[in-house]
């Protein structure tokens, strides 16, 4: 059967079906990779792919489950097996699991198992694997009744080195047609071109001497304006200040970090040879603590680009934020939109051109609504108040503005201001608002 419909359907594809059932048919284009297959039972084929145009080797696993859960049991042990067989090599699984991780998975028919969920959620911790991004349906399969029933049975499960390796990698979940089951289609694109980076506040500067006053100096530079302006001023005279600064100072740190370790083995390397030299001793010391404080740096810079802060202070789990950036990173990509006339487009400069119109589009409809009428002006000794913010200039022709627009706009902007520029970086800015919780209790 197998080499019919090479020969009539798909002349330029190799086709495998290891299985003396059939269950399972694995297919590729010689010009594209070589592929070997590894092991296999009644549940699964594991194979080994190594692309022609030089991208990483990855290994396979293509699923069909048993609908018999303990025949599902020995599927998920032979997975963890295969997990140990390859811990640093990118991995996909991909196929029908005839089980679904949680409630929300299913709609229709009964609820599901809670052991049988369990388990196979069990197997995928041991193996380190994750849900490869989506986009398409939810549910893979349906029992196509009028009473309906639908679940995600089907999906594609990768460890972080297939992460690492494939960052632009999705699964798609097409249209099933005739079938119950959805197919799976499984794209690795280009990086997508990116623009300009957005300000970020790193809590690792806090860690350097020179940090608060360097702060401190940038905020003393006097705008003239109204408070909200000078406000602003501030901010982004302090962010260009910080950038420049920690490009000069801490720089690519996974880098600084390779270095410091090569100069801590070649310290320790020359006093394994001479062990009582009080000199190589003291090197050996002032390297440690150079290195120990750059993957403290190294550390809490992963951890918050990860965003994983749930995590308690001091463990080193470093591949662990690097893994859950990587994540991020793909899942917040936008790779195809549904256009206005209902047709898909992954065109980068298409969906770029799609998001501007909507917002544009949005925002002129929300600058058409009525202005909200302001507050009564305030007197300029309720803005004396302010006189003694350090930098902050106020007068009395900005008035309107400041009593409109100062205690909504500053509260309101609260958490912005918090995530892109930390706790530490109010200084003035926090002066202002205890000024006016002040006010406020008057």
């Amino acid at each position: 059967m197998a080499g019919i419909i090479q020969r009539k359907v798909l002349p330029h594809h190799r086709i495998l079906n290891p299985l003396s059932s059939g269950r399972i048919w694995v297919l590729w284009q010689d010009n594209l990779m070589d592929l070997i297959i590894i092991s296999s039972s009644e549940q699964f084929v594991h194979c080994k792919a190594s692309p022609v145009d030089g991208s990483a080797p990855f290994f396979f696993t293509a699923v069909y489950a048993s609908n018999n859960f303990s025949d599902r049991l020995s599927l998920w042990h032979d997975l963890e097996v295969l997990a140990l067989q390859s811990p640093s090599s990118p991995w996909i699984i991909g196929g029908d699991f005839n089980e679904i991780q949680f409630s929300n998975e299913k709609v229709g028919g009964r609820s599901i198992h809670s052991r049988h969920a369990s388990r196979f959620n069990q197997c995928i911790e041991k193996c380190h694997l994750n849900d490869l991004r989506s986009i398409g349906g939810l549910f893979s399969w349906s029992n196509n009744q009028d009473n309906r029933i639908a679940c995600k049975l089907d999906r594609a499960l990768v460890n972080i080195h297939w992460t690492s390796s494939y960052s632009n990698s999705f699964i798609q979940v097409l249209s099933p047609g005739l079938s119950d089951h959805s197919p799976l289609l499984v794209t690795s694109r280009p990086p997508i071109p990116g623009g300009p980076r957005p300000f970020k506040y790193f809590q690792m500067w806090e860690s350097h001497p020179d940090f608060s006053a360097l702060v401190h100096d940038s905020w003393q530079k006097i705008f003239h304006g109204s408070p909200m302006f000078v406000l602003v001023k501030k901010l982004q005279h302090t962010k260009t200040v910080l950038k420049h600064w920690n490009r000069f100072v801490f720089g690519p740190v996974q880098q600084q970090l390779q270095v410091c370790r090569s100069s801590l083995e070649a310290a320790q390397y020359n006093l394994s040879m001479d062990p009582l030299n009080l000199g190589l001793i003291s090197i050996e010391t002032q390297a440690k603590s150079k290195y120990l404080d750059l993957v403290r740096v190294e550390e809490s810079f992963m951890r918050q680009k990860s965003r994983q802060l749930w995590l308690s202070e001091g463990d080193r789990n470093t591949n662990f934020f690097y893994s859950m950036v990587k994540s991020r990173i793909a899942r917040n990509s936008i790779r195809s939109v549904q256009l206005l006339d209902g047709s898909i487009s992954s065109d980068p400069l298409t969906i770029k051109k799609h998001a501007v119109d909507y917002f544009e589009a949005l925002l002129n409809k929300q600058c058409s609504a009525p202005v909200p009428q302001l507050p009564p002006m305030a007197s300029l000794s309720v803005l004396d108040q302010f006189s003694d913010v350090p930098g902050l200039q106020v007068f009395e022709d900005d008035l309107s503005f400041t009593c409109s627009s100062c205690i909504s706009e500053i509260r309101s902007s609260d958490r912005r201001l918090a995530d892109h520029f930390g706790g530490k970086l109010h200084l003035g800015y926090m002066q202002i608002r205890e000024k006016l919780a002040e006010l406020e209790s008057e």
